[in-house]
């Protein structure tokens, strides 16, 4: 059982943080670190789930930040000119922070 542990770890030590097998040696933090790949070291899953996190409240935020512009331009002006040009603008931030 040990020795099952024991071998299981040496796998682990011997990957990338994407999975793949190591190939080059990394400074990351004042650490020497293995990686896949020749440039760069790749995240984990844990720091691209952290990452995600992150993104997903930014987003969130924004698109809060938009509807209370638009509540606030949608009340407060009398032009359904402006008003449609300030939808228009909103419309399409919403749509490029969404993709």
């Amino acid at each position: 059982m040990s020795e099952a542990k024991s071998d299981e770890s040496e796998l682990n030590a011997l990957l990338c943080g994407c999975g793949r097998q190591i190939r080059y040696s990394h400074f990351k933090n004042g650490v020497e670190v293995g990686s896949c790949n020749k440039h760069i070291v790749c995240p984990t899953y844990d720091e691209l789930s952290e990452n995600l996190r992150i993104a997903n409240n930014k987003l969130s935020k924004y698109q809060k930040a938009i509807n209370d512009i638009d509540d606030y331009f949608e009340y407060a002006m009398d032009s359904k000119t402006d008003q449609k040009k300030v939808h228009q603008i909103l419309g399409n931030l919403t749509d490029a922070l969404a993709t």
